[in-house]
């Protein structure tokens, strides 16, 4: 799929008509094992140990996400990069490699997603795979909280460049 970046002036935005910023309800699918993972408890603290980007901090726990969650997850991501609002707009999830963890912060739980391009994804033999983690890179690799609480995203962070 060929992604096309547009430059969006803001002010633009404001001058017209209001845009409405909201996510629309989205149905759940299911999660797929050819690019996607949850991952278990002992590797959560290995996910978020990436080496060039920001991770959420702090994290008090871990725990796993049920498949529901992170299909509900990935279904309302794939809308989000289509709100007018979002300035994330150049990426495609169909070709990432992602990994998920629970985490707890703050007393909530958050689920945490880092994607990594299939162009720089090299699979593991060894079982259970581990936390994949990729220094550099740009925007070849990026994380991304969400809230399943109430469907919102946070803490976008991609990898500093190469």
């Amino acid at each position: 799929m060929d992604v096309v970046s547009v430059d969006v002036d803001a002010t633009a935005l404001e001058d017209d008509a209001a845009v409405d910023c909201a996510v629309a309800p989205h149905d759940t699918g299911s999660v797929d094992p050819q690019r996607s993972e949850i991952l278990q408890l002992p590797q959560g603290e290995d996910l978020l140990d990436q080496c060039s980007r920001s991770v959420p901090s702090p994290v008090e726990a871990f725990w796993v996400p049920s498949e529901a969650e992170v299909s509900a997850l990935e279904a309302a991501l794939a809308i989000h990069f289509q709100d007018p609002c979002v300035l994330h707009y150049w990426i495609t999830l169909d070709d990432h490699y992602v990994q998920y963890i629970g985490i707890v912060s703050a007393g909530r739980n958050l689920i945490y997603a880092s994607f990594v391009h299939q162009s720089s994804y090299f699979p593991s033999s060894v079982t259970p795979t581990p936390a994949y983690v990729l220094c550099d890179g740009g925007e070849l690799a990026w994380g991304i909280v969400f809230d399943p609480s109430d469907g919102h995203f946070e803490d976008f962070a991609v990898n500093g460049s190469i």
